[in-house]
């Protein structure tokens, strides 16, 4: 039997993520591109969607929940709903 840690999933998941995290970045920007039509907007965008981390990363001392997959996840899908106001 094969045994393994609960950490190496995690990892072989975020080195997944890491692979296509380019693409999804170049994605992410051609998707808001096409809805403001704009760079100017499109950088306030850019640069407004970090500030989610703001309330994340206390929320996540708080609780002593690690910053995992799930974490990253969520980010990111917050960080593409706030883009399409």
């Amino acid at each position: 039997m094969i045994s393994t840690s609960g950490r190496q999933p995690e990892l072989l998941s975020q080195a997944f993520v890491a692979k296509v995290f380019p693409a999804m970045i170049a994605a992410m920007l051609i998707v808001i591109m096409l809805q403001v039509r704009s760079f100017s907007t499109m950088s306030i965008v850019m640069l407004t969607a970090p500030l989610g981390l703001v309330g994340v990363v206390p929320m996540l001392l708080t609780f002593n929940q690690p910053f995992g997959f799930n974490a990253i996840l969520g980010m990111r899908h917050f960080a593409l709903r706030d883009s399409r106001k």
